[in-house]
């Protein structure tokens, strides 16, 4: 059902990506999230219903606290997309931060979003600590990446 459902939405069949998924979502436990995520995209995307994508993937985000797609997913939305609603943006990576406090993605995404709104102080915060995230687990190079960002916003 999966790969007819993406078929579909290749082919641009909106409906009949949307039905398969929604089918999916109700008949089948294992891949009801993987279904939503895909509704969420397509709503955000394809058909621009973004209280839609809003509603699957705060759902998502509710039956697996730990999908760090699905928060990155809602970020975009709010920051691309969803103009009414970007002031939840910022929230929706702090939230991240809080299910995943080690998350060099979500830092980094912190950062650069900060970084764009000319918040040097708060880039400066998160690029350094996707530094030292980064430094723990080894990767020196990357390390002194996030270190020369934040040392350009000084």
């Amino acid at each position: 059902w999966l790969a007819l459902a993406v078929y579909r939405n290749q082919i641009e069949d909106y409906e009949g990506a949307r039905e398969i998924w929604e089918f999916i979502v109700t008949v089948d436990p294992a891949k009801r999230l993987i279904a939503k995520g895909n509704l969420a995209n397509l709503y955000h995307y394809q058909l621009r219903d973004f209280t839609q994508a809003e509603t699957y993937l705060k759902e998502i985000i509710q039956e697996a606290p730990g999908n760090s797609r699905a928060y990155m997913d809602l970020f975009d939305l709010y920051s691309l997309s969803y103009t009414e609603k970007a002031y939840l943006a910022e929230g929706v990576l702090l939230e991240a931060l809080e299910s995943k406090p080690k998350d060099v993605d979500f830092m980094v995404a912190l950062a650069n979003f900060y970084k764009e709104q000319g918040n040097a102080e708060g880039a400066i915060e998160w690029y350094t600590k996707a530094s030292e995230e980064t430094k723990k687990m080894g990767d020196l190079e990357l390390s002194g990446v996030f270190q020369s960002e934040a040392d350009n916003l000084k």
